[in-house]
């Protein structure tokens, strides 16, 4: 018999006991499903990380305090050492900044906010467009960015918020540009910064900003590499240059690079880790299998005492019941396959959560179905072919 035969013939024996054979299959379903969506999940939410660090230039650096995270500790991070680093060889543009909430005065609020002080590069670092007017004017003006503009001003339109007054502090400025929002929670130039609030944020020129709040440090340091291939060679320069004037526990260098791969590292490792987890049905689903192909023979037993008199070889009881077995882990499979893409679809319209399963995944998760089927269904196989055939035509 040829394999399309076998095929055949299991696939008339499931259509006889189409309930059994559910819930023999009722593992593996459970098992590729899981894994699935679970690996889907994972691309999806690394590919958007990815997109989202795309978004902020592989080329960016941050200067910061030491500490646990990104602006932990007091920074003694000056301008002079931002006009040093500006001279590191492959160092584009450097932009520091400093982050103080202050009370923040529109013509239609008033509010504490995030206002950081800054210069025009810090806007070119992190990709911010400006929506209307331009970054500061010589030493004065404030920009806002678009949810600043409706918070302070109650309007959408940046361009009617030009020429305006805000109250910073004790300080009024005039308005003379409006950028759109970060794209990321922690602010244009921070990693984490925790900057950026649903309310805004106000951008003030650093040096009067310094004064006006009495400042000698800056938050961070915010600077751009000439080319990808000269990031790491940057952040050791700079890095090397700081631990000359500050010490090597005092500030620290991180690249956007070096981040997305621990992000990239530690999502891997909790994926495969639930991916592992949810696997284990896969072995119950093959366990399933394997007892219900056992009882399965056991019935069968006079059926196979008969074709075996009629000329069967073993090989050919044994690829009878193998591909049964076969037959019910993949189409098992092919059915959690389709409920993993159905769940995928609704949690990512429901939560906004993206879902990638890509050709690999699926592939991955048939291939896996078909393996359970083989090796749990070996053993069914080899003991229908081991029957004795007089002794299996005199069972009842």
């Amino acid at each position: 018999m040829s394999p399309i035969d076998f095929g055949r013939e299991a696939l008339s024996d499931l259509r006889a006991s189409k309930l059994r054979s559910l819930l023999t299959a009722l593992g593996v379903i459970i098992g590729v499903g899981s894994v699935t969506l679970l690996l889907s999940l994972g691309e999806g939410v690394r590919s958007q990380i990815g997109s989202t660090f795309a978004d902020l230039g592989t080329t960016r650096l941050v200067v910061a305090p030491s500490g646990g995270s990104l602006g932990a500790t007091a920074s003694t991070i000056t301008l002079d050492d931002v006009t040093a680093i500006a001279g590191v060889a492959g160092v584009q543009d450097v932009a520091a900044s400093l982050t103080i909430p202050l009370k923040v005065q529109g013509s239609g609020a008033l509010l504490t906010m995030p206002v950081i002080g800054t210069g025009t590069a810090y806007f070119v670092i992190a990709g911010d467009d400006v929506v209307a007017g331009a970054p500061f004017t010589g030493d004065g003006g404030a920009v806002l960015d678009e949810s600043a503009v409706k918070s302070l001003f109650g309007t959408s339109s940046a361009d009617d918020v030009i020429g305006r007054e805000v109250k910073v502090g004790t300080k009024t400025v005039k308005v003379t540009g409006v950028v759109a929002d970060p794209a990321v929670g922690g602010g244009s130039g921070n990693f984490g910064g925790g900057a950026a609030q649903s309310i805004g944020i106000v951008y003030l020129p650093i040096e009067p900003f310094m004064k006006q709040t009495n400042q000698q440090y800056v938050s961070q340091v915010s600077l751009r590499a000439t080319e990808p291939g000269r990031v790491e060679q940057v952040r050791i320069a700079v890095r090397d240059l700081l631990a000359s004037r500050h010490g090597l526990q005092d500030v620290q260098v991180i690249s956007l690079a070096r981040i997305l791969d621990r992000v990239n590292e530690a999502l891997s490792v909790i994926t495969g880790f639930l991916a592992a987890l949810a696997g284990i049905s896969l072995l119950v689903g093959g366990i399933g299998i394997m007892n219900i192909m056992l009882a399965v023979v056991a019935e069968r037993t006079r059926e196979i005492g008969i074709i075996r008199a009629l000329g069967a070889t073993q090989q050919a009881v044994i690829g009878q019941f193998l591909a049964e077995a076969v037959l019910i882990s993949l189409l098992g499979g092919a059915i959690g396959l389709a409920l993993a893409l159905l769940a995928a679809a609704v949690i990512e319209r429901a939560m906004g959560v993206p879902a990638q399963p890509s050709a690999s995944i699926i592939g991955l998760a048939l291939g896996v179905s078909t393996l359970v089927g083989v090796v749990f269904g070996v053993l069914p196989a080899w003991r229908a072919a081991r029957l004795d055939p007089i002794r299996a035509l005199r069972h009842d």
